[in-house]
């Protein structure tokens, strides 16, 4: 895709993951020229009420408890009865059920779509904010409608600094380094873990771009799953050469030894690695039914508009191997002949994919059944009106 001149500033993609990606704070003002909010506050809280959303609203003071976490999904009593001022509310995966986000996604494909999280919206009256606090993952705050005060601090935390007790991150103390008023259409980038307080300056709406960085814990645990779905002898813990033990209560070296050699050494070839991360990567994918048209009606449909539209909620990814080429929908794994190459490639770098490439790939014998499937399963949808 072709990336705005001015998303980044004055910089290129080259030099922004040079210089900034997660490495340093980076403000960029005017990033999407005249940008108009693809959906109002009411929109937003109409979203926090169906029960398939995750949402929040977080109120500083005047709640039950400081800074007060309710969770969704919402009814409009529990606006109603929100404060004047000091409260937000977010809601997770906007770009699930909004075309509009999903499209402004492909503006980021600097950054590999499997770290792609979500677009998270949050609306805020004056004074609204989530206080001083820390996130373990890359995020692009772009502004919508109003104003808001950013305030961070680069300088290193610990769970030590944060308020013990409360279901956000927030700081015990925090003292600003740096201070911008972003207004509609800038945009600020955050490295992980730089401390970070945005206070709305009047009624506002905030975009969250945020990308994935799995712990090792999630892909080990994740990774032990994966291979014993692979095994195929499944050996049992045997000790035929059990001796009398001097105490009941004891785990011996003895018995330690037996597991180790039970467990062995994986040696994880190369397909099999790939095959695991591929699918672990995608797997957080989500399919929403857009249309009940059979797959041929929506063909002649497609072919009357000219093109078709991924599901935005879901992930598909591709990985090359020598003899082969491994494509990744949603955590399920195909794989496909090199001749699928660009197809395949083609697929994934594009949300919206011309009637004429998928009519073309619907001829083939590897492909054909598979545009079926995904429609069937819901990951690819109909072009929604403009």
């Amino acid at each position: 895709m072709t990336i705005p001149t001015h998303l980044l500033g004055d910089i290129s993609p080259e030099v922004f993951l040079r210089d900034y990606w997660q490495k340093k704070p980076l403000l960029i003002k005017n990033a999407i020229s005249h940008f108009i909010d693809p959906l109002s506050p009411e929109e937003l809280a109409g979203l926090a009420c169906e029960p398939d959303i995750n949402s929040r609203i977080i109120i500083e003071k005047d709640g039950a408890t400081p800074w007060q976490v309710k969770h969704g999904p919402f009814v409009d009593d529990d606006f109603i009865n929100t404060p004047d001022t000091h409260w937000t509310l977010l809601v997770q995966d906007v770009n699930r059920v909004i075309p509009e986000l999903a499209c402004l996604l492909d503006f980021f494909r600097f950054v590999p779509d499997w770290r792609l999280d979500d677009i998270m919206v949050s609306y805020a009256p004056e004074h609204g904010s989530v206080g001083p606090h820390i996130d373990n993952y890359d995020v692009f705050l772009l502004q919508g409608m109003g104003r808001r005060r950013w305030q961070v601090n680069t300088g290193e935390v610990s769970n030590d600094d944060l308020i013990p007790g409360l279901d956000l991150r927030i700081l015990k103390s925090f003292e600003a380094e740096q201070e911008w008023v972003l207004e509609p259409g800038d945009m600020l980038y955050l490295p992980p873990r730089v401390q970070h307080y945005g206070v709305a300056l009047e009624d506002c709406l905030t975009y969250s771009v945020g990308f994935h960085a799995p712990e090792r814990s999630e892909l080990l645990a994740d990774l032990a799953g994966w291979l014993a779905q692979q095994e195929k002898t499944n050996p049992r813990y045997s000790d035929s050469d059990l001796s009398l033990p001097d105490h009941a209560g004891e785990i011996d070296k003895k018995s330690l030894q037996r597991v180790r050699d039970l467990m062995g050494s994986y040696d994880i070839d190369d397909t099999e690695f790939t095959k695991w991360f591929g699918s672990f990567a995608t797997a957080n994918g989500q399919a929403n039914e857009f249309t009940e048209k059979s797959f041929n009606e929506c063909m002649g449909y497609w072919q009357q508009q000219g093109w078709l539209m991924r599901n935005p909620s879901c992930r598909f990814a591709y990985a090359m191997l020598d003899n082969l080429i491994l494509l990744f929908v949603n955590g399920q794994i195909a794989s496909l002949p090199l001749e699928e190459k660009q197809a395949v490639i083609s697929l994934c770098d594009r949300h919206n994919i011309p009637y004429a490439d998928v009519a073309s790939q619907c001829e083939t014998t590897s492909l054909a059944a598979l545009w079926q499937d995904w429609y069937e399963s819901g990951y690819i949808s109909e072009p929604y009106d403009e």
